[in-house]
């Protein structure tokens, strides 16, 4: 005879399988689809019914997934992507990691100087912007390194970014459990406990994470898990977390908008010293090898898909470039400093997705992929002006796509209303509506 709850799990199995089915759809048609160039409609369809099937199912918490069904259909959503063609970033890691190992800067000698000229291959052939030095902070580039002395294919590079995307994940889960087991009671702690499974989903399904790092291949997983390590050290209440920090930001130099966490947890003499130990540190090393030009350079001379930048150059047309940098920088400052205001006693986590958001928002370029910082954030506080985001940006794949086709970098403006509306919209209607039900 087969009791109650085996018979309940047996009638779950379709069910799972059902689910599994409707998340996994849309990437098995995306792993044939080619290069965003190749077929952009195709690739866009392919994102967008991944993204619808994700926010009703993941997002609503109409799936109902426990955190090992999480791990296995997203590890599936993710094999079924390696194949795919890898972005013209790939080819940069590639090269780079390559002349490392022969022995030469990649910060201090452009892919397209002439003493690198007998080493050219398939990748320098291939790589976007080869006048440029190397920008990708020294510990990215020891990955790089490590990944081209043991082979240095696509596939193994991606296959390694996606081990950081595992381990993110179980970091996330770490910080979870962290935070339910220190709820008061076991009502609170219960209810720690769902939003924990709801979370994780909404974090390792999220139809950008898996595509940019398993299908494009872009190396953002690694800073991602050690900015949530960063995380979990803060709830762990460990004295070394601020040296995590240092790490994160050794990978990708956005990390050091969490800086401002440490005023938050820490004493204000101690996070000063922290933070200038941690500035002091990470400004010498990236002097010493040489990246502190190319990062000025990255940040003043590129842009795209900018958010208030835009904004800005829009409403202050009457001033010239370096005003509207002013003005931009000037109202990070406030946002910052509003910040640190209104953000103290909030969880860590809010407070990080608060402070990358800013970066993000203020950024002069704003590719995809770089809403992956932001993303385990806003997983964990259910923010879904942000995640929305992380749908709506898919669209903006459509200059990437022509630029393939024609071999012409050119931004489409318009982009910026079906990609930023609907979530400024998601984030003022709420407000809204508190406000006129208040009596």
């Amino acid at each position: 005879m087969i009791s109650g709850s085996h018979h309940a799990s047996y009638a779950n199995i379709p069910q799972s399988a059902g689910t599994a089915a409707l998340l996994l759809a849309p990437y098995l048609a995306l792993s044939i689809a080619g290069p965003i160039g190749q077929d952009f409609p195709r690739v866009l369809a392919c994102l967008g019914t991944a993204f619808a099937v994700y926010w009703a199912g993941c997002v609503e918490g109409r799936f109902r997934l426990t955190g090992a069904q999480v791990l296995i259909i997203g590890s599936a959503a993710r094999l079924l992507l390696l194949p795919m063609p890898a972005s013209d970033d790939m080819h940069r890691y590639l090269w780079e990691g390559k002349i490392l190992g022969l022995g030469f800067n990649p910060y201090l000698l452009a892919p397209a100087d002439p003493a690198l000229a007998p080493f050219r291959d398939a990748n320098w052939a291939l790589m976007n912007h080869p006048d440029i030095p190397a920008i990708y902070p020294p510990l990215a580039q020891a990955l790089f390194f490590v990944l081209a002395k043991a082979g240095g294919s696509d596939l193994l590079f991606k296959a390694a970014f996606v081990c950081f995307d595992l381990t993110a994940y179980a970091a996330l889960r770490a910080i979870l459990h962290l935070r339910s087991a220190s709820a008061a009671d076991g009502i609170e702690a219960a209810a720690y406990r769902i939003q924990a499974q709801r979370a994780g989903a909404i974090y390792f399904l999220n139809p950008l994470l898996i595509f940019e790092i398993a299908g494009r291949g872009h190396f953002d997983s690694l800073p991602v898990f050690l900015n949530l390590v960063f995380l979990w050290s803060i709830y762990a209440r460990k004295p070394w977390a601020p040296a995590l920090l240092g790490f994160g930001a050794l990978a990708k130099i956005s990390s050091l908008a969490l800086a401002p966490l440490l005023l938050f947890q820490l004493p204000l003499r101690r996070a000063a010293i922290w933070c200038a130990c941690l500035a002091a540190v990470i400004g010498a090393i990236l002097w010493s090898v040489g990246s502190l030009s190319t990062l000025g350079m990255f940040a003043s001379r590129f842009r795209f898909n900018a958010a208030i930048p835009s904004l800005i150059d829009f409403a202050l047309p009457f001033v010239d470039d370096s005003g509207r940098r002013l003005v931009a920088l000037i109202a990070f400052a406030a946002a910052g400093l509003a910040g640190l205001k209104w953000l103290r006693g909030a969880p860590p986590e809010r407070q990080a997705l608060w402070f990358m958001g800013m970066l993000l928002l203020f950024s002069p370029t704003l590719h995809p992929w770089y809403l992956l910082w932001a993303l385990p954030f806003a997983a964990m506080t259910n923010s879904r002006p942000w995640l929305l985001l992380t749908g709506t940006t898919l669209i903006t794949y459509a200059v990437y796509g022509r630029a393939h086709a024609t071999g012409q970098w050119m931004e489409i403006p318009w982009l910026r209303l079906p990609e930023y509306l609907p979530p400024l919209f998601l984030y003022l209607f709420p407000a809204w509506k508190r406000k006129t039900l208040r009596p």
